[in-house]
């Protein structure tokens, strides 16, 4: 469970090197970053999980040939290994206790190549209120372009740590006096760094979360034209890859199923018969009410036949909008 201190270095990755027009400061692109980690559980089973609220910087020097700098903020309240009820005991006082220690950090000393595309990474991690100096190692691909033509740099990383020197010392033991929990903890993952100067936005879109999205997505990739593409209500330019509006959209009829319309009809001959029986009542109605003042072509024999008349039009509107208009 504390296994999750671990993932704070990972996104320390850094590139080689930059042309100096992306500038000095590369941050990480969380959409496709990712830090994992590993620890030893019941002596021979593991627990996994992830943090999945970070972010992090890699600085050059001037020359920008060396990485002078790199620094990572994990947000530990987004610690997530599958399981809600080991989530909540993390996040409290027996493990990393959030709401006193939000963040787990790590700023780099120095940074040092062992050979091409591969390096170690030596500075101070945060945990628990505890910092202590650690090592890492990762290695990273060469500068290359994203889907969007973003300049970008793929790293990958691992390494191992002691949750104990952190002071995250909770455990249990089981037969043989044996600990429930182990101690060491493994960490890996990958990174997408990019210039600050020059940043994919961010990709909600990208893995979509409902058919409407995903079709959208299929649609200005070309792989899917809809039914509203071949109507000429929309239509793809894909020159700028975006879809534009032609004309509104008109309003269709309802393909009710027969069922629908044999209730329909049903419901329409009752209610008319009770709409004629209705005018009938309410014409007698004014009779009665008025009898000494009433006549047919008088004033009150008007207002009668005025309302018994909307009636039947309201009800008339009334049975259109259902059948025709919804």
């Amino acid at each position: 469970m504390f296994f999750n201190l671990i993932l704070l270095f990972s996104i320390l990755l850094p590139p080689l090197s930059m042309s100096s027009e992306l500038g000095r400061n590369w941050i990480l692109n969380k959409d496709h970053s990712e830090i994992i980690f590993e620890i030893p559980y019941l002596k021979f089973g593991k627990v996994t999980g992830r943090f999945t609220q970070f972010r992090g910087q890699v600085t050059y020097d001037k020359d920008e040939t060396l990485i002078e700098r790199i620094s990572i903020v994990i947000f530990a309240e987004s610690i997530n290994t599958g399981n809600k009820l080991r989530d909540g005991h993390l996040k409290g006082k027996d493990f990393f206790d959030v709401k006193n220690f939000p963040k787990i950090t790590f700023i780099s000393n120095e940074v040092l190549p062992i050979s091409p595309n591969r390096f170690k990474a030596l500075g101070e991690l945060s945990i628990h209120g505890v910092t202590k100096d650690i090592t890492f190692k990762f290695r990273l691909s060469e500068l290359i372009k994203d889907t969007w033509g973003k300049p970008s740099i793929m790293g990958e990383f691992n390494g191992i740590l002691s949750r104990k020197d952190f002071g995250l010392t909770w455990n249990k033991l089981i037969e043989n006096e044996a600990n429930l929990v182990g101690d060491e903890i493994s960490f890996s993952g990958q990174v997408q760094l990019q210039s600050r100067k020059s940043l994919t936005d961010s990709s909600k879109h990208l893995i979509p979360i409902n058919a409407s999205l995903r079709k959208r997505n299929k649609i200005l990739r070309g792989e899917e034209t809809p039914d509203i593409i071949k109507r000429d209500i929309l239509k793809l330019d894909k020159k700028n890859n975006k879809l534009k509006m032609i004309n509104s959209p008109k309003k269709v009829d309802s393909s009710h199923s027969s069922t629908w319309w044999l209730a329909y009809f049903s419901m329409g001959l009752i209610g008319f018969f009770s709409i004629i029986t209705l005018m009938f009542q309410g014409k007698q109605y004014f009779i009665n009410i008025f009898s000494a003042e009433y006549e047919e072509t008088g004033k009150w024999g008007f207002v009668s036949d005025i309302i018994v008349y909307s009636i039947g039009l309201i009800y008339v509107w009334a049975m259109w909008v259902i059948g025709f208009s919804v």
